[in-house]
């Protein structure tokens, strides 16, 4: 490799790490400021049976790293849906457990 084409590819090397650095720095920001928000805009559901009949959704929630509690919606009759991992199952239990969350802490969507 001569120096010419050497410096180039070194000269680029410098500008993407710096570029990296900062596109680090501000995911970095943006997380911190999203954080505390997730568990309400994007919870963790978990789908489960209910007495091998029915179908139901929980999600924990958290204040300053501590479980504060659970909150479980019911989804319906198994033999409405395809199982766990049907589609319209999904939906259904993103929708219900986003409104019981716009309920129950609404200072976390204003």
């Amino acid at each position: 490799m001569k120096k010419e084409e050497f410096d180039i590819y070194y000269k680029r090397i410098v500008k993407l790490e710096d570029k990296i650095k900062q596109l680090q720095i501000e995911l970095n920001e943006v997380k911190g400021i999203v954080s505390p928000y997730i568990q309400f805009h994007r919870p963790q559901i978990v789908i489960a049976s209910l007495k091998e009949k029915y179908w139901h959704s929980n999600t924990p929630i958290q204040v300053d790293g501590k479980l504060l509690v659970r909150h479980s919606v019911y989804l319906g009759n198994k033999e409405n849906f395809d199982g766990k991992s049907d589609k319209k199952l999904i939906k259904l239990a993103e929708n219900k457990m986003g409104e019981l969350l716009r309920r129950k802490y609404p200072q976390m969507f204003e």
